[in-house]
């Protein structure tokens, strides 16, 4: 029986303390100006598409941008960022995305699974987690 139990304890072990995270912090301010997206070159362009579907799909006023310098001149700006990990295939293991307002922090949603090893929940698609984060973030 203590055998048994070891074995079961051995095997979950590496599940606890694993986690996935994800916090909103909606933007509460109507935009009453074009929202800036800023590209980011460093991330996977299925992001950018999403990010900018989803916007559209919203209604958002928004222009995208090239670097951080030319969104410093719009009044809402949008900056985001995703990483991929490896465990048994590529998913997504991080993305952020932030708005600013006049260079003041406005609403996040950040998404982060980077701990979260042992968790089949981890290998979420792209789409549909760029959708929910903006969503969240742009909830009316």
């Amino acid at each position: 029986m203590h055998g048994k139990l070891f074995v079961v304890f051995a095997l979950t072990l590496p599940l606890l303390g694993c986690s996935i995270q994800q916090q909103i912090e909606p933007v509460r301010k109507r935009l009453d100006a074009p929202l800036c997206v800023v590209n980011n070159p460093g991330v996977r362009s299925g992001v950018l598409d999403s990010l900018l579907l989803t916007l559209s799909s919203r209604d958002v006023n928004y222009r995208l941008v090239h670097n951080r310098s030319a969104a410093q001149a719009c009044d809402w700006a949008l900056t985001y960022d995703a990483r991929w990990s490896v465990d048994l295939g590529s998913y997504m293991s991080y993305a952020a995305i932030q708005v600013v307002r006049g260079g003041t922090p406005a609403g996040h949603a950040i998404y982060d699974a980077r701990k979260g090893r042992g968790h089949p929940e981890k290998y979420v698609q792209v789409q549909p987690k760029i959708v929910e984060l903006v969503d969240e973030l742009f909830a009316p």
